[in-house]
């Protein structure tokens, strides 16, 4: 594939392409980055938005289910992206929740590493949760910051 190099059509990290479906890009042209538009073979433009088809849909539905299991677990103390917001301005419980993802990383590498089995508690989709949730709660400080 012989595309020009631009922020919407990004290579993996081992340098290969992406495998978009077939004719992926003539669906739209490179955007203007001063208008931030996409214009389509048809004529009609759209306003640029992140490529979210590039998101795991497993990876996303395991994060779903460990937002669940938290409603479950801490009943109305949970975080949601619903109803309770209070959490994403407490920096103390922001630090917490980086600490508990990173021990998820560490039982990822171990049963990756095979030091301990796959399967057991779900630490990538718990690593995934914290993901999602610090970077809501980054975005809604540097608002405030501004």
């Amino acid at each position: 594939m012989n595309r020009k190099k631009n922020k919407y059509y990004p290579k993996r990290s081992d340098n290969t392409e992406f495998n978009f479906p077939p004719d992926r890009e003539k669906l739209c042209t490179v955007a203007d980055d001063l208008t931030g538009k996409r214009k389509f073979p048809s004529g009609a433009t759209s306003t640029i938005k992140p490529r979210l088809e590039l998101i795991p849909a497993n990876g996303l539905r395991r994060v779903a289910n460990r937002f669940q299991l938290g409603l479950e677990r801490h009943k109305e103390a949970a975080y949601d992206n619903l109803s309770n917001q209070a959490p994403l301005k407490d920096k103390e419980w922001l630090i917490e929740r980086c600490s508990h993802a990173i021990d998820h990383l560490y039982n990822c590498i171990d049963k990756l590493s095979g030091k301990t089995s796959i399967g057991g508690d779900d630490d990538a989709a718990a690593v995934g949760w914290a993901g999602l949730v610090l970077a809501e709660a980054m975005y809604i400080l540097e608002k405030e910051n501004k």
